[in-house]
């Protein structure tokens, strides 16, 4: 273990009148501080991440397993690969107009504000009913299109089997 030495001036601070056991409390907090801080410097220098940039835990598996079923992954991996192929060569040879260029369609997107007039309601009226008609054949609303099956419909039973509160 490491050994702790209090800091002088927490010591001058705390003064010669100090209640006994307050520099054994104080040496006791600073030693606490530094094995959490040690703990963290080891659990971030050993992640268990095989690739660079991949976070370590349940949320990152969730999130690949969500993704290597998503019907865009293709897309966007072909994508990908096109862009590296295309960008790298030029942000080798010159980094500068890479940024320049990106700061040029960004000022372009922010000048144009494509979120105003892509989003019409025209557009949302349109696409409405289909996504609405698509969950429902997806199951997504079978719940609310089906109905309930059993239950009471104006105080009286509406299916063979009694009503049950779940008290029972």
């Amino acid at each position: 273990m490491n050994a702790v030495v209090m800091n002088p001036a927490m010591a001058a601070a705390m003064g010669p009148n100090a209640a006994p056991g307050a520099h054994d409390a104080v040496a006791a907090a600073a030693h606490r501080l530094a094995l959490s801080r040690s703990r963290l410097h080891q659990a971030a220098d050993t992640g268990n991440s095989e690739k660079p940039g991949e976070a370590p835990g349940l949320a990152s598996g969730a999130i690949q397993q969500w993704w290597s079923n998503h019907p865009l992954r293709l897309v966007g991996d072909v994508t990908l690969t096109a862009a590296k192929t295309l960008v790298q060569p030029v942000a080798q040879r010159h980094p500068v107009a890479l940024v320049a260029g990106a700061a040029a369609v960004g000022a372009l997107l922010v000048w144009g504000k494509p979120w105003r007039w892509l989003v019409t309601p025209a557009l949302v009226a349109g696409l409405l009913p289909k996504l609405i008609s698509h969950a429902m054949t997806s199951g997504l609303g079978s719940g609310i299109a089906s109905g309930p099956t059993t239950g009471t419909v104006g105080g009286k039973s509406s299916g063979s089997q009694p009503v049950r509160n779940g008290r029972d």
